[in-house]
């Protein structure tokens, strides 16, 4: 899993964000065509997976460090944030000008990694459970933000 947000940002910290309208307004045909080349994708399909990202970055902006995070499902999301953040300056203004601030992309360090693992190892049930919880956890702070799928 990779973190959404830099660890360091506190509820206090975050500013108002801009509507989900504005935020999915923002258009930039390089990042689609990078991700359609990258992906051998239409650009129509790599513009879908931009909304998304652009959803994914406005919920990110909206809520605590930590409370999300990309899980197996939504990798193409990553991987769309990925490519998006290469256009640094792009990535950067609409960030400031959507958010107020710019939205850290900080994957799952390698110590993460061994701690879950190790937590696995000590207590499955109890490590899944907790696994359990905190995507469940997502999916309603999802569902409150976004509505039901489909979105």
């Amino acid at each position: 899993m990779l973190n959404a947000l830099n660890a360091q940002q506190s509820r206090s910290a975050l500013a108002p964000t801009c509507t989900l309208g504005k935020a999915l307004s923002y258009e930039n045909p390089e990042v689609v065509s990078r991700f359609a080349q990258l992906y051998d994708v239409s650009f129509e399909e790599a513009g879908d997976v931009f909304v998304e990202t652009k959803k994914w970055l406005w919920l990110a902006s909206q809520v605590e460090s930590g409370a999300l995070s990309i899980t197996d499902p939504l990798l193409i999301i990553d991987e769309m944030w990925h490519n998006f953040v290469l256009f640094t300056l792009d990535y950067a203004r609409y960030c400031t000008d959507c958010f107020g601030r710019y939205i850290h992309h900080a994957p799952t360090t390698q110590r993460d990694k061994e701690r879950r693992r190790k937590e696995f190892e000590d207590d499955p049930v109890r490590a899944e459970q907790e696994h359990a919880s905190r995507l469940q956890r997502q999916c309603d702070l999802i569902a409150a933000k976004l509505g039901e799928p489909p979105w």
